[in-house]
């Protein structure tokens, strides 16, 4: 009989066999398990820090695939090769995307306290678990009032309406701001902004391909906003889901407090400004804001200023910041064009001031549906604080029912046996409380363009001691700035428009009395002019007196393209600085 195998052979055979079955020839290939492939590690992308709700707190913000850790690791900088050897934990929020793919993304957020004015700190994010963190980053922490009074002067980035691919030269020339023009993070302390504000519309949009095009707008940004402190409000991009990506990749000053504004509204105090946020969106998005939001929001907002107001020893400028506009390039006599423009939604806004309605201040003493210039129903809309509760903006045929609902329940008619108090907060008159509490500058995107405003006031220019074209001295009213010009696919360039962007005075037809300086604006497709593309840098002196506002244009490689002062002897409501200072008109030399 044949004797029993060694155990060295049987081990021979089975690795044969084995060998055998592994082979790409055997028939028993399928029956073997594949090994499955690593998970990859949670790297952490689109990192971006805000301004804390207080002076010692800066928000980092950051997403990842997968479930991980949210420490942030960080230092006092020391060129580069420092040992982080401080850490703060933060919280991990899995965040659902309202589209098809309803995709996860984890939204982290942590937040460094303790930290010294001026102060510039190192660090990474990331899993230490997993060992999975962001590439090293650094930033100045917030500057003291006295650190800004001895200069430079506070300098503040402003840009709306950026897209993630149609903006990549104004992101370009922004990061050049923040890192210097040769990419070295060189501490030029003169040219280095102490924040970035971004008043609404995001890479067109956050929620576009599933969330994907707000992932790859997020990393666009990183290169700046994990540097300067990143401030934002909502437009009318941001609306799908309710907002819902808006809320969940941001974290400004407000959300977790005890009144939760999710990103919405919030204010804060950096060295001689008091920066506001509000949401202008409130008017048009009736599905989303109902009347409880808009009160509570008003609210807060009158609050807010009037609190401002009483601090002006400390912080003597109120600047505000929102998405949509209150004024306008150009002015059509009475309301045609609003009327024009309302005609294809229902004709609510139409109905309501040809009827005169009492809520809206349309009695005989403020009657607008004469030959007096206005800007589009949207403008006034926010200027005048007028909401719609009918979905869908910009659908046609949306207002139907639901207008003729807004016409009796919300513009006076159902309240006109109620008490003075109830109709009068039918309506939000935004701009009476900037009036009120002497707001210095308010600047808006939306419109695609650049516009610079005289100071102005219920559709009329306001003036002030000395306003010339490039200097308001005393300014009896808020000044307006549009800078939506960020880079949207509207925004015409190219080879079909190869002439420079119309840009200079305000010279076009029916230009509004109000506009001083345009660029960007007009009819683009007609003359083939190329759209201009530009930002704002707005510098404000620690002394409280003087405001400067420059624009920059990427059309033409960080051009200079405007620049004007706002400078102020004593701030506060600007009835009192009437009653204080002079004459109320516009310098016949500012006039085209």
């Amino acid at each position: 009989s044949a004797s029993a195998p060694t155990p060295c052979a049987a081990l021979a055979r089975a690795s044969r066999g084995a060998t055998a079955a592994l082979s790409p020839r055997s028939p028993t290939t399928s029956t073997i398990s594949k090994k499955k492939k690593p998970r990859p590690l949670p790297v952490p992308s689109g990192v971006h820090i805000a301004l804390g709700a207080n002076d010692d707190e800066m928000t980092i913000t950051w997403q990842t695939s997968s479930s991980a850790g949210s420490v942030v690791q960080y230092a006092p900088f020391g060129g580069g090769n420092e040992e982080l050897v401080l850490s703060a934990t933060g919280e991990e929020r899995a965040f659902v995307d309202g589209g098809n793919a309803s995709g996860t993304r984890l939204i982290h957020h942590a937040t460094l306290r303790e930290l010294r004015p001026g102060e510039k700190i190192a660090y990474r994010v990331g899993d230490p678990v997993s060992r999975a963190w962001s590439e090293r980053f650094w930033f100045f922490h917030k500057r003291s009032p006295e650190q800004i009074r001895a200069g430079p002067p506070l300098r503040m980035i402003a840009v709306c309406d950026v897209g993630h691919s149609d903006s990549t030269g104004v992101l370009d020339l922004v990061r050049a701001e923040v890192h210097g023009v040769d990419g070295a993070d060189a501490d030029v302390a003169e040219a280095r902004p102490d924040l970035l504000v971004h008043c609404g519309d995001f890479a067109y949009d956050l929620d576009s391909r599933d969330g994907r095009t707000g992932d790859r707008y997020m990393d666009d940004i990183q290169p700046i906003a994990a540097y300067v402190p990143y401030m934002v409000s909502p437009g009318n991009h941001e609306r799908a889901y309710n907002f819902s990506h808006y809320k969940a990749r941001f974290r400004m000053p407000g959300v977790g407090a005890e009144t939760e504004t999710q990103n919405h509204y919030y204010s804060l105090d950096i060295g001689p400004v008091h920066l506001v946020a509000w949401n202008s969106e409130v008017f048009f998005w009736g599905e989303y804001f109902d009347a409880a939001y808009v009160n509570k929001m008003y609210d807060w907002l009158e609050a807010d200023l009037a609190a401002a107001n009483a601090n002006r020893a400390k912080t003597p400028w109120i600047v505000v910041h929102g998405h949509r506009p209150m004024y306008c390039a150009k002015a059509t006599k009475g309301y045609a064009y609003a009327a024009e423009e309302e005609s294809r939604r229902g004709g609510w806004f139409t109905r309501a001031i040809t009827s005169g309605k009492r809520a809206l201040g349309l009695g005989k003493k403020h009657n607008h549906a004469d030959d007096k210039p206005t800007c589009s129903w949207t403008n006034e809309a926010v200027r005048r604080g007028i909401p719609s509760w009918c979905e869908d903006e910009y659908r046609d045929g949306a207002l139907g029912a639901c207008g003729a609902r807004e016409a009796t329940e919300f513009l006076g008619e159902a309240s006109a046996s109620a008490s003075a108090s109830e109709s009068q907060r039918s309506i939000f008159p935004i701009e009476e409380l900037f009036y009120d509490h002497g707001v210095d500058l308010h600047f808006n995107g939306h419109e695609h363009d650049y516009v610079r405003y005289y100071p102005a006031y219920r559709d009329e220019v306001a003036g002030g001691e000395n306003v010339t074209f490039e200097r308001y001295v005393n300014p009896h009213a808020t000044v307006h700035i549009t800078t939506g010009s960020g880079g949207n696919e509207e925004m015409d360039s190219g080879a079909k428009f190869p002439n420079p962007p119309s840009r200079g005075r305000c010279t076009h037809d029916d230009a509004a009395a109000w506009c001083a300086f345009q660029s960007g604006w007009g009819p683009k497709k007609k003359s083939g002019r190329s759209a201009d593309f530009t930002y704002g840098v707005v510098s404000v002196d620690g002394d409280g007196t003087s405001l400067e506002w420059r624009q920059y244009s990427a059309y033409d490689k960080g051009l200079e393209i405007d620049r004007f002062r706002i400078e102020t002897s004593a701030h506060g409501p600007f009835k009192d600085r009437i009653r204080r200072g002079g004459g109320t008109t516009v310098d016949a030399a500012a006039r085209p």
